[in-house]
Formats: C-alpha cells, structure tokens, sequence
C-alpha cells in the first residue's frame, strides 16, 4: 500500500480481548496494545479497577511486563471527576483511555457537550 507508514518499524498494532477470556489478551501480548473489554461490565456497570487490574496482570505476565506496550479501557467520566476516576486505573496499567460516547449516553448533543469540557487533568 501507498505511502507506506512513516512509523518505524510500522504502524502500532492494538489486539482487542475480553476479560475473562484469554486468548485475545495473548494475541494483544504479542502485539502492542490491548484494548480491554469485559464480559460483566461496560455501558451500565463501569469496569471495577481490580477486574481491569487482573486483565492488566494477565497480559504483563504474557509479555514479561509492559514497557512499550499500550493498555486502553473503554469507560465515562463527568468533567469534575475525570481525574479522580482514571487515576486507578493508571496506577493500574492504564495508558489510554477511551471516553464512552454512544448514544446510550444521551447521543451527539451530549457527546459535543463532553468534548467541550476537555479531557481529564492529571
């Protein structure tokens, strides 16, 4: 394909898995990144920190550690408290985090809201 990617040695490959399920976490482990899902949790049941901790766990043990490696979770957070929600889950592994924006959250006009207020202070 033309261009060809300007990232070296190419573009970073993030494998999808879901928690309890193994095997996407192993494929993710030989990869770059995982973007972690979970059977009991998700758009009513925010991830508990110690179920995305075990995922997280799980994939470190598959690696040999982290370094290098991406971990991305899927959840909401209200402007005030963004901080304060994340956090955990970085001092767990976390290094992205996807803002929930579906229509189950009151759809475009609530997602343009959410943008505007920024994203999370550190």
């Amino acid at each position: 394909m033309t261009p060809t990617p300007v990232q070296r040695p190419r573009v970073p490959v993030w494998c999808a898995g879901r928690w309890p399920n193994r095997p996407g976490f192993r494929r993710a482990a030989r990869w770059d990144g995982i973007v972690a899902t979970f059977t009991e949790y998700g758009r009513e049941v925010p991830v508990p920190v110690a179920a995305f901790a075990d995922a997280v766990e799980f994939v470190a043990g598959e690696r040999g550690g982290l370094d290098g490696f991406d971990v991305a979770v899927e959840g909401w957070t209200e402007p005030a408290a963004a901080a304060a929600t994340v956090a955990p889950y970085a001092d767990a592994g976390l290094t992205w985090w996807i803002e929930a924006m579906g229509w189950w959250r009151g759809g475009v006009a609530a997602a343009r809201e959410r943008v505007a207020a920024g994203p999370h202070s550190a």
